[in-house]
């Protein structure tokens, strides 16, 4: 729940855990039930011991339905050579990593082990009793926040790649027979996939330099990294996400990867792609519209969440059209983008209105929707009329809104819905702030959201009239609620603690961010005596109803509006 895109992501609310019990864990006392090594298991570890040929006859002798088991088993235990092996002779046509490790094992692809490079290794010695035609990397974060400077496993060629990056530049390159690695006909199939003009500087000299560079690159030429794929077959390769900026121009890599999925027998398909427009100072600045190239080429059946991000004026209206065609969105997030609608009949705020919640209408999926830090006042009605769906998660963090909207939102069919709700600093400093909800209008609105679970509604001025509402909402209004976000806000320490009461109360509570208001002497002598004690008359509320299961966070705000800034 920590992932700042949220709306991209697949909740099964029904299971949600945010928390972990405190309860200490004591050893196993004698006679205790355990769960000791199963034989099966300890025969797969002892495989995976063995040399790369052997786990290779073992894979190609056993039953197949066990081989995920020896996969698993092989990684537990950081066999590279043995992961390497099964991959290459893998028997069967998925392999889905998220079904084969554990929770516990999402950081796999970031961790020492460098599951990553071992991954690659398998799939360059594919052999021909390998059957795999998915390879499913969804669920983990690969390594791609950075360059990584490795050394792939028996070889002696340094890289600077980072996974994700190698996956999509390389991989389908290097399924490429040597015949097929012409730059000037690769070139002419992306431009004709692409649909490209063939007199633009784009299609006679940045495509054709781009693919020239990866085939004349070290890793394409080396004769131990081609992927070999038998002739008629199709290799599918799914990523999570990936995020492209304006900063770097890896967007021409994945067009390119996605104009020559006819031909490369390997295809990388991703679910989600964040587009972000960040500040670049010098002469390495590009065009605010260059990322969106990215949909050139893409299908539009297999994209599942777009997040836009810090856009300029008007290029989120500009490229709307191309979205559209994306039919298969269940996440959409368009944070900081410039959107500013405006009520009214005036010709130009009626067709933006229009543009905007036709392209949320052409998403018949979509369940999750981010608006945060954009302007809407008085125009949610028509937003949230334009969904095909209910929506179980919104975020309109930081929106210029209207009492009317609030109203409405809570009206609405949504609003029995909705399980996620982001409403932070939603609710102007002073009353006559024009575009920002009234405090007891959102406090009074957000008692109609029942099937609420996780709710943050933190900087919206709650002061301590409107506890008595808060503590109402949580025991007889909020039947599933889990997590509450209400910190930031300016209340007393006895505010703060009737909130932890009325929570104790709620069985389905796992996780409280409350306040603690410092008063002047401390904040000007920066003293934590008082948030202390204001800690352990929290933490005794908790023994005293046996709830040690619920996480509670105290944040401290001092009296003034810091929290605003």
């Amino acid at each position: 729940m920590a992932n700042r895109y949220i709306a991209l992501e697949t909740i099964d609310y029904s299971s949600l855990q945010l928390s972990r019990s405190k309860q200490k864990e004591t050893a196993p006392s004698a006679g205790a039930p355990h769960n000791p090594t199963s034989l099966l298991q300890f025969c797969c570890r002892c495989v995976c011991k063995l040399s790369s040929d052997a786990v290779a006859e073992v894979v190609n002798s056993i039953p197949v339905h066990l081989a995920p088991i020896l996969l698993k088993q092989a990684v537990l235990a950081s066999q590279a050579s043995s992961v390497a092996s099964i991959i290459a002779n893998w028997p069967l046509q998925v392999l889905r990593f998220k079904e084969i490790l554990d929770s516990s094992q999402q950081h796999v692809f970031e961790e020492e082990m460098a599951l990553d490079l071992v991954v690659f290794k398998g799939i360059t010695g594919r052999t021909p009793r390998c059957r795999l035609r998915l390879m499913d990397l969804r669920g983990y974060q690969l390594s791609g926040c950075g360059n990584l400077a490795v050394m792939l496993v028996n070889s002696s060629l340094w890289l600077d790649w980072n996974f994700a990056k190698l996956v999509v530049q390389m991989w389908p390159l290097l399924s490429l027979k040597k015949s097929q690695r012409n730059a000037k006909y690769l070139s002419g199939m992306v431009l004709k996939e692409a649909g490209l003009k063939k007199d633009t500087k784009l299609a006679n000299e940045i495509i054709p330099k781009i693919i020239d560079e990866l085939l004349s690159n070290d890793m394409a030429k080396h004769p131990s990294f081609s992927i070999s794929i038998p002739k008629g077959e199709k290799v599918c390769i799914r990523i999570e996400r990936l995020e492209f900026s304006t900063q770097n121009t890896f967007f021409m890599d994945y067009l390119i990867t996605n104009c020559l999925r006819s031909i490369t027998p390997i295809n990388v398909t991703v679910s989600n792609i964040i587009i972000r427009s960040d500040l670049n100072i010098g002469d390495g600045i590009l065009d605010s519209l260059a990322p969106f190239i990215v949909f050139r080429g893409h299908d539009p059946e297999c994209l599942e969440g777009i997040w836009l991000e810090n856009l300029e004026d008007n290029v989120f209206f500009i490229t709307s059209q191309d979205l559209q065609v994306f039919s298969q969105l269940k996440g959409f997030a368009v944070p900081n983008c410039n959107v500013m609608l405006q009520a009214g009949r005036t010709r130009r705020r009626t067709s933006v209105r229009r543009l905007f919640t036709q392209t949320l209408s052409s998403f018949s999926h979509l369940v999750r929707l981010d608006l945060s830090q954009n302007c809407f006042a008085g125009c949610l009605p028509e937003i949230l009329d334009a969904l095909f769906l209910p929506l179980e998660y919104l975020c309109l963090r930081e929106c210029d809104l209207l009492d009317s909207d609030m109203q409405y939102l809570s009206t609405s069919r949504h609003a029995s819905s909705i399980k996620q709700l982001n409403v932070s600093k939603i609710c102007g400093l002073f009353p006559e702030d024009s575009f920002a909800v009234e405090t007891g209008i959102l406090v009074r609105c957000l008692q109609k959201f029942t099937a609420i679970q996780v709710l943050h509604m933190q900087q919206n001025q709650i002061t301590d009239p409107k506890i008595i509402q808060v503590c109402s909402a949580i025991r007889s209004h909020w039947p599933e609620l889990k997590a509450l976000n209400i910190s930031d806000n300016i209340f007393s320490s006895e505010s703060a603690l009737h909130i932890v009461e009325a929570s104790v109360e709620r069985p389905t509570m796992q996780n409280l961010k409350i306040p603690y208001s410092h008063n002047l002497f401390e904040a000007i002598n920066l003293m934590e005596n008082g948030r202390q004690q204001f800690s352990r008359r929290v933490a005794a509320i908790l023994d005293r109803n046996r709830r040690s299961d619920i996480n509670v966070e105290v944040f401290s705000v001092a009296y003034a509006v810091l929290a605003n800034i």
